[in-house]
């Protein structure tokens, strides 16, 4: 006979002779979610049975922007404002909020970058001013990169508020000697965000610089690219435009990027090298290279679900590769056409 039942930890009831008591235990993890100043939380938590879903979302006040996750939260989650995840052990985790920084053409660095009104002028200063975290917009207009690149090391969201076909960062090429030499930009942290520009007029001359092969436009290591254009660059050596170590490459087009033969270096990946991390719904077309891998040349990493089209080697060198040359990682449901292996 059943003496009496319910969900709690404690009750009282009469024991007669034939009666039972069975205690049925439920594995739960208790999370903890807080919010630093700027923003709030959507929950502070609570008792989550194993295995349940537990899904958090950050939200800024009015002119902040949700930056990180402190805690011991998943990793790949660390810098999306909202969390969802199986309940497996105790989470205790704070959002932090930072501030929205401004760019446009005709701004001004002196100003605070606050507001489009008080907008900066370049992306640089942009970059200054929003220190160790934060999102900044950029305006419509052609914005020029004046640093050898524009270095981002930090969990920075940037993005060009229309996209790229009204938004640029030209490397400020003028005269190619060896402190003029300018690309576009490196992108090295896991929280860094890059979305909606075009990048051009990157010149790469390993000869010159102190930092090894290529790329003409963009090293991307860590963090992620998206829904960008990368054209009209030039790498000696490894890639004319791109170059992936590490981080996701997504919804991009590469085109019309070159890499040549410089000082003993051999032009390999016109538009893009990937040795590590994720290149993903991409179009890599009308690139050349003066050796193996016109379109891609990869060495690991995934490369996955790209158009690899009409890119040609130049000037009938022995290279492999007219599309792709792949020594390694994986390439995966990709359609490659129309490529040349040699031209002169």
């Amino acid at each position: 006979m059943l003496a009496a039942s319910g969900t709690t930890n404690a009750f009282v009831y009469t024991h007669d002779l034939y009666a039972s008591l069975v205690w049925r235990w439920e594995r739960a993890y208790e999370m903890a979610f807080t919010s630093g100043a700027g923003g709030s939380v959507g929950t502070p938590g609570g008792w989550y049975t194993e295995g349940s879903n537990v899904t958090v979302t950050a939200t800024p006040a009015e002119g902040l922007a949700f930056s990180s996750w402190t805690g011991n939260v998943p990793e790949a989650q660390r810098y999306q404002a909202t969390l969802s995840f199986a309940a497996s052990q105790p989470v205790t985790a704070t959002a932090n909020f930072a501030t929205v920084y401004y760019v446009r053409t005709d701004g001004s660095d002196a100003a605070s970058g606050l507001s489009w009104a008080e907008a900066k002028q370049t992306l640089e200063a942009a970059v200054a001013a929003a220190g160790s975290a934060g999102t900044i917009l950029v305006s419509n207009g052609v914005h020029s990169i004046n640093a050898i690149w524009l270095q981002v090391s930090q969990p920075l969201t940037i993005r060009g508020v229309n996209g790229p076909d009204v938004t640029a960062l030209k490397a400020a090429n003028v005269n190619y000697t060896a402190d003029k030499y300018r690309r576009v930009m490196l992108v090295n942290h896991p929280g860094a965000f890059i979305s909606g520009f075009t990048m051009s007029n990157g010149w790469h001359d390993t000869g010159i610089s102190t930092d090894g092969d290529g790329p003409g436009a963009l090293r991307l290591l860590s963090g992620t690219v998206s829904n960008c254009v990368v054209r009209n660059n030039m790498g000696a050596g490894l890639s004319g435009g791109v170059q992936v170590g590490g981080g996701l490459l997504t919804h991009c087009a590469l085109f019309r990027n070159t890499a040549y033969r410089a000082y003993g270096i051999v032009g390999y990946g016109g538009g893009v090298t990937v040795a590590g991390g994720t290149v993903r719904s991409c179009v890599i077309t009308n690139n050349t290279a003066q050796n193996n891998g016109s379109g891609l040349y990869q060495t690991g990493g995934l490369v996955q679900d790209c158009l690899i089209a009409d890119n040609a080697q130049m000037y009938g060198d022995t290279g492999s590769g007219g599309g792709g040359y792949v020594s390694g990682g994986v390439l995966e449901r990709c359609v490659i056409s129309g490529n040349l292996r040699a031209w002169s």
